[in-house]
C-alpha cells in the first residue's frame, strides 16, 4: 500500500493519538490539505466515512483497522529521515559529507541514532537516490541527488513509496524457434501473432471509469470557471489529460494522486482547496 507522505505523517498522528479524539492539528498537516488526505487514507479502508458538507474531517481509525494502521505508521519515521537527508543534499550540492548531516532534526520530538541515520543514508545509497565518493567512514563525500533521487524528492511520497509505484508495466517476448511467447504485467490485453505463440497476461482491475470520469468532468468544469490567466488554465487541462491518461492505463491510486498534486501546487491555493474533494473522489475511483 502506497501513501502519500504527508497521509504517513497524520496516520502517524492519529495512531499515537487513537483514543483521544481524532482532530489533526495545522502543524501536522495544512487545514486545506485536510479532505484530500482524509480521502487518501478511507480509500485505504482506515478511515471511518465522513460525509459532512462544511469544515474539517474528523480523523477516526476504524477499530478493525487499528492494526494496519500502527504497522503503516512506523514507515514514517524512516522516511522523514530519509527526506530530511536528501533535503540537505539538494540544498548543498556537491559539498560537503553526509556526516555533515547528522543528527537531523528530532522526528516527532524524539532525536535520530546514528544507526536510524546511516540505515536510512545506507537506503539511500542502495536505492541510487543519492551519490557521492566513498571514504573510510560510512558516509558519502561531495554528495548529490541522482536524478530518480530528485523525482522522489518531489514526488510528495517516501522514498520507499516512490519505488513501489514507479515499477511500472514491464513485457517480456521469447523467442524460441518459431515461437514467441509474451509475458505482459499490467492493465492491458495481449495480441497474438503467427502460429505457436503464447499470450500471458496479469491484468490490474478495479478502476470505477464512471465514478472517475465523473470526478475529472467536475474538476475541469471548476478550472474553466476559475479565475486563471489563459496559459495557466490551458496548463492545468493538459495535466488533467495527461492524468487521465494514466488512469485509463491502469495507474495506481498513488501515482495518479502525485500527478494530482501537482496540478494542486500549480493552481491558487484557493482553487486547489476547492477542487480537493473531486480530486479525492477521484483517486478513490482508481485501482490501489
Amino acid at each position: 500500500m502506497s501513501l502519500s507522505f504527508a497521509a504517513l505523517n497524520v496516520l502517524n498522528f492519529l495512531v499515537a493519538q487513537i483514543e483521544n479524539d481524532q482532530v489533526v492539528p495545522a502543524e501536522i498537516c495544512p487545514q486545506d490539505e485536510l479532505s484530500e488526505i482524509h480521502h487518501e487514507l478511507m480509500a485505504q479502508n482506515l478511515l471511518m466515512k465522513d460525509d459532512r458538507l462544511a469544515g474539517n474531517p474528523t480523523f477516526y481509525i476504524l477499530p478493525a483497522a487499528r492494526a494496519s494502521a500502527r504497522r503503516l505508521s512506523k514507515r514514517y519515521r524512516q522516511a522523514a529521515i530519509q527526506l530530511e537527508i536528501m533535503s540537505k543534499i539538494e540544498g548543498n550540492p556537491d559539498r560537503g559529507s553526509t556526516d555533515d548531516y547528522y543528527p537531523p532534526a528530532n522526528v516527532r520530538g524524539v532525536p535520530v541514532t546514528e544507526s536510524e541515520y546511516q540505515r536510512a543514508l545506507s537506503h539511500l545509497t542502495d536505492w541510487e537516490f543519492i551519490k557521492g565518493t566513498k571514504h573510510w567512514g560510512e558516509g558519502l563525500i561531495r554528495p548529490e541527488l541522482t536524478p530518480n533521487g530528485y523525482s522522489a524528492h518531489e514526488s510528495g511520497y517516501s522514498p520507499e513509496d516512490w519505488i513501489s509505484m514507479n515499477k511500472g508495466h514491464t513485457s517480456t517476448i521469447s523467442n524460441i524457434g518459431d515461437t514467441n511467447t509474451m509475458n505482459i504485467n499490467g492493465p492491458v490485453g495481449a495480441a497474438q501473432q503467427g502460429d505457436h505463440n503464447t499470450a500471458t497476461v496479469t491484468q490490474n482491475v478495479g478502476l470505477d471509469a464512471e465514478g472517475f470520469a465523473t470526478a475529472l468532468l467536475k474538476i475541469r468544469e471548476l478550472i474553466d470557471r476559475a479565475d486563471l490567466a489563459d496559459d495557466d488554465r490551458d496548463a492545468a487541462h493538459a495535466q488533467l489529460e495527461m492524468i487521465d491518461e494514466q488512469a485509463k492505463n491502469g495507474a495506481t491510486q498513488g501515482r495518479v494522486r502525485g500527478f494530482f498534486r501537482i496540478l494542486g501546487n500549480a493552481l491558487p491555493a484557493a482553487l486547489a482547496t476547492e477542487l480537493a474533494d473531486l480530486i479525492g473522489q477521484a483517486v478513490s475511483a482508481l485501482p490501489a
